[in-house]
């Protein structure tokens, strides 16, 4: 789950420059996906282990 910077993953370093994205860019995008994807692993995680 690292989509708030562009450093989670080699490819999405790979495309900063070519793609004209900010590291603004990726923090304005991957902090609300970082939220909505931790709320869904806390809601499915007793679900499926049943903790």
């Amino acid at each position: 789950m690292a989509f708030i910077t562009p450093l989670g993953h080699p490819v999405n370093v790979l495309v900063m420059s070519p793609g004209g994205y900010s590291f603004r860019d990726y923090v304005r995008v991957g902090l609300p996906l970082t939220l909505i994807l931790s709320a869904v692993v806390l809601i499915v995680l007793p679900l499926v282990w049943g903790l």
